[in-house]
């Protein structure tokens, strides 16, 4: 017990010295008084601050625990399929019958990182052509607000499509995340979503004069919205006021829309799919044209 309070284990399992005798006792003489049922249970004392580590150990104790159990009724001579529980699960409708978090949280993490790398392609860009003065005399050549942010929009274009065709290697290749759907669907949203982040930092741009201003913007509103979005914690677990909030956030429903794709094999037929496209289009409009109009004031 001294070493789960240390950290240097995560539970330990008190068995009881009648421990067989309470099992016979149990299945055999069919006994169920306290005294049995206490004696012929295993007793967990568990570090439970790690969902995940938490969820593997009763997954492998539960099935351990079936095994030894029809191991002991075989040897009984008695039928084991007694302590199936009365539960069949079926062959999945999505996914597999071993699901993984990582299948859960790649999609969420794939959006969140482009949206998050777009974010740094424009968010100083304009703070510093301002400082340096580049923009003033851009705009007086005739060069109109929204002619430069499209210029800029075409130039990072390239390095977007680079930055996605990265991250769907590293995911397929390296860290062997399948994606079922389309894998051009799929790429089609992470890219909406780059352009999403685009006009995100467009906007950060118009706000701010400082790079440490451009920054601290940036930084405390993507994390709430990371946070907020899905990603990590699935929106049925929030509370009803968290997950109506979370409808409103540039990533909730690109998110859901890539799972769907990923995990589901989605088309763009699917609801939750083409909302994802129209929620990324939507708020990368809105972003711009805010930028847009902040830009044409503070001209």
């Amino acid at each position: 017990m001294d070493l789960v309070k240390q950290g240097q284990y995560w539970g330990i399992i008190a068995i009881q010295d009648n421990f067989t005798q309470a099992i016979k006792n149990k299945f055999i003489e069919f006994q169920t008084d306290p005294a049995t049922l206490n004696a012929s249970s295993l007793h967990l004392y568990l570090d439970m601050t790690n969902q995940q580590v938490l969820f593997t150990m009763q997954t492998a104790l539960i099935n351990s625990t079936e095994v030894f159990l029809k191991e002991i009724l075989s040897s009984l001579g008695i039928d084991p399929s007694i302590a199936d529980p009365p539960i069949i699960i079926e062959k999945p409708v999505y996914g597999s019958l071993a699901p993984k978090f990582v299948n859960f949280a790649a999609p969420g993490m794939m959006i969140s990182i482009i949206f998050f790398l777009a974010i740094g392609l424009t968010g100083l860009l304009f703070v510093v052509e301002k400082k340096e003065g580049l923009l003033e005399r851009t705009w007086i050549t005739g060069v109109t607000t929204i002619e430069l942010m499209f210029a800029h929009i075409i130039v990072k274009f390239f390095i977007q499509i680079i930055q996605v065709i990265l991250l769907l290697t590293f995911t397929d290749y390296i860290f062997k995340i399948e994606i079922k759907g389309s894998i051009f669907l799929a790429a089609g949203i992470i890219f909406l979503q780059g352009i999403c982040g685009m006009s995100y930092g467009f906007l950060i741009s118009s706000l701010c004069d400082e790079e440490m201003e451009a920054m601290q913007v940036a930084l405390g509103s993507v994390f709430p919205v990371l946070i907020c979005s899905g990603i990590i914690w699935p929106l049925e677990g929030m509370p009803p006021v968290m997950h109506f909030i979370s409808n409103f956030t540039p990533l909730t429903h690109t998110v859901e829309a890539m799972r769907c794709i990923a995990a589901r094999s989605w088309s763009f037929t699917h609801f939750k799919v083409w909302f994802g496209f129209v929620n990324a289009s939507s708020w990368s409009l809105g972003f711009f044209i805010i930028a847009a109009i902040i830009f044409a004031f503070r001209k």
